[in-house]
């Protein structure tokens, strides 16, 4: 009998092991800013991508990563079509093209490999969105010069130096320094070079002269160099912190918000874009508060207006 009962622990201790095992790359929460430059002066355009639910696609686990775009503080809310998906291997990530998984990194390779791969269109056209119509892809090839760690937050992360092993890779990775070379990070990604997002994005999310703004999640809290690169900043013409806090998140149905100003007025989008509650605040108080008793367990979006401002958050509803 003794024998049996240790033949099951370890037959079973290597399952609950990968089991509750967390991706390195892209965990729940995660989100990378990315703020349009133009040579000096910054636009009012923000984008955010966030991990927000797990899913299936062609039979693999896959993390959803939303895009909510930003234009001068104001959430647009067409923005789906630019959704990625992501599935995790060991120190492999897997990017959803259209119809199939394709290797965007490999964080185990080594010096002198090279990583093939591929990007569709991004969505939003701005002077180098190809290639064209939005059914085709892009191939491209990327090769490991060198490699390295850096300390991020107490974590330390994997670095790769790549360059383009082919020429549609200098147009697409960065077109105006052909010979530079692009930085790749663990659980950050691409931190000086466009691809993975989709073709055109460089042009989009980025332009010159740099890449990702910043990047966070539970442990980490990026800042990049270039441009205002404060992660929790809500309004794009300027890096601020938001004077309200919302709480408690996740919550069971209500949200109190606390504000140093007088908050005028709330709305509560679901994660389809649709408003499923909204309302005023005609006298200032200490602690404001916002029902969503009951709306579906989810992610929603809360608008807060304070004077001509608006502030969001994103408020999780078990």
């Amino acid at each position: 009998m003794k024998r049996i009962i240790l033949f099951f622990s370890v037959l079973f201790q290597p399952l609950v092991g990968v089991t509750q095992q967390q991706p390195s790359f892209a965990p729940m929460g995660a989100k990378w800013f990315y703020r349009p430059w133009e040579f000096t002066q910054p636009e009012d355009d923000l984008f955010i991508y966030e991990v927000t639910k797990d899913t299936i696609l062609d039979s693999l686990p896959a993390r959803e990563l939303t895009c909510t775009y930003w234009v001068d503080g104001v959430l647009q809310l067409n923005t789906t079509y630019l959704n990625k998906y992501v599935h995790t291997d060991s120190g492999k990530v897997w990017y959803w093209v259209y119809d199939e998984w394709v290797l965007i990194f490999n964080f185990d390779a080594q010096v002198g490999d090279t990583i093939h791969s591929k990007v569709g269109y991004y969505g939003i056209p701005d002077g180098c969105a190809f290639p064209y119509p939005q059914d085709t892809t892009w191939q491209f090839s990327y090769r490991i010069d060198s490699l390295g760690t850096e300390m991020q937050n107490g974590v330390p992360l994997k670095v790769q130096y790549v360059s383009c092993a082919d020429t549609q890779c200098y147009w697409y990775m960065h077109y105006f320094w052909k010979e530079k070379q692009a930085k790749i990070v663990e659980r950050l990604g691409c931190i000086d070079a466009g691809f993975w997002w989709g073709s055109g994005s460089p042009c989009v999310l980025a332009g010159t002269p740099g890449y990702q703004r910043c990047y966070q999640d539970t442990d980490l809290n990026f800042k990049g160099p270039i441009g205002n690169t404060e992660c929790d900043y809500l309004s794009t013409t300027g890096a601020e912190k938001t004077p309200l806090t919302l709480f408690p998140n996740p919550t069971t149905g209500e949200i109190r918000i606390t504000s140093s100003f007088h908050p005028t007025a709330f709305r509560v989008l679901n994660s389809l874009g649709q408003v499923v509650t909204s309302g005023v605040f005609v006298e200032y108080d200490e602690v404001y508060l916002v029902l969503l008793s009951g709306q579906p367990s989810g992610m929603y979006l809360v608008e807060i207006s304070v004077g001509t401002r608006t502030y969001v958050s994103h408020v999780v509803l078990h």
